[in-house]
């Protein structure tokens, strides 16, 4: 089992996070993404998991949550200082509260995050990870039913 990284984030709006300790319920489903282009593959992830039950917003959730989704930009820590900027035109192309409040960016060493959770390429990398940052499932590349099944019943699994 992986152990998710700390990592400084911040939602599009604008709320600085710590993952994994500020993630939004006992399992989250983070959808990790690496490349501008992959936004298609991400929301296909999204519709999914919606469909099979997870919520599709972090807003209203409370600690006692289950299970949530977010998306992770993860970004080259060299564009840190353009935060602003790049975090900005990401916001104003999504325009919908919902989406803005899953949508979490962080600002590091992508090589190291990718090494440090065992993920071979920058593909979408979908895990299911707790609050204590265990990894307990995951999934790579395009959704399938079976993957779609699987991480739901991983998120919505009862936790101790």
């Amino acid at each position: 089992m992986n152990i998710f990284p700390e990592l400084d984030a911040r939602s599009l709006l604008g709320e600085d996070l710590g993952l994994p300790a500020d993630l939004p319920a006992r399992r989250t489903v983070v959808i990790a993404a690496f490349l501008r282009d992959q936004q298609e593959e991400v929301d296909r992830w999204i519709t999914a998991l919606e469909e099979a039950g997870l919520p599709h917003t972090t807003l209203g959730l409370d600690e006692t949550a289950q299970a949530a989704v977010i998306e992770l930009p993860v970004l080259p820590s060299r564009n840190r200082m353009a935060r602003r900027l790049i975090d900005g035109n990401m916001s104003r192309s999504i325009g919908v509260k919902e989406v803005l409040a899953r949508t979490w960016t962080v600002y590091t060493d992508v090589e190291q995050f990718r090494k440090t959770l065992d993920i071979p390429d920058p593909r979408v990398e979908v895990m299911v990870v707790s609050r204590l940052g265990e990894v307990v499932d995951r999934a790579h590349g395009e959704p399938s039913e079976l993957s779609i099944k699987r991480l739901v019943a991983s998120a919505l699994e009862t936790v101790e």
